[in-house]
């Protein structure tokens, strides 16, 4: 399989390209008019141009946010996660930064956000209990309404196309992750 890596940054094509060599035949330019011939197009929209021709094959990334891009700086590991599931349904949590990227598209969370989602995806869909998510974002707070809210902001800002996130009576909160990728 080939690729192509679309920028004017030499230090980061090459970083790409090295880490991409197991899975992918890699080239590099500033632009591509051949799109076509390529299974995977990953583009620094800072720098180049992505080509007209976008069928699930683009990666993008910038300095500046936006939806379905990697943001600058980026971890390496979360740009080859990226191009390595991009075409299924996939999600990637960035610890670092505290992003989550769900099907291409970058999510940036409150570190409360991130601290449940996180346990929530840890769990592989398992429930957790209140108590729990409770005592990890909210330091030990037993107010469940709190609960709830934060639960109904990350619902906004991750379920656009799919619910996932569910509740159970009670008890807790689980991750419906049938057929997802968790990178």
């Amino acid at each position: 399989m080939r690729a192509v890596i679309l920028t004017a940054d030499l230090d980061i094509a090459s970083l790409i390209a090295l880490e991409l060599s197991a899975h992918f035949e890699c080239d590099r330019m500033h632009e591509c008019e051949n799109a076509r011939e390529y299974e995977l197009i990953v583009c620094d929209l800072d720098t180049a141009t992505p080509p007209v021709y976008m069928d699930g094959r683009l990666v993008t990334f910038s300095r500046t946010e936006g939806k379905g891009m990697l943001p600058r700086p980026f971890l390496i590991s979360d740009m080859i996660s990226l191009c390595l599931c991009r075409g299924e349904r996939s999600i990637t949590l960035d610890c670092e930064r505290e992003i989550a990227v769900i099907d291409g598209v970058t999510h940036t969370l409150t570190h409360r956000e991130f601290l449940l989602f996180e346990a929530l995806l840890s769990a592989n869909g398992d429930t957790v209990p209140c108590e729990r998510l409770l005592s990890l974002a909210f330091d030990g707070s037993t107010d469940k309404n709190l609960l709830g809210v934060y639960i109904h902001y990350l619902r906004n800002k991750l379920e656009r196309e799919r619910r996932f996130i569910y509740s159970q009576r009670k008890e807790g909160y689980y991750l419906d992750l049938e057929g997802y990728t968790v990178c």
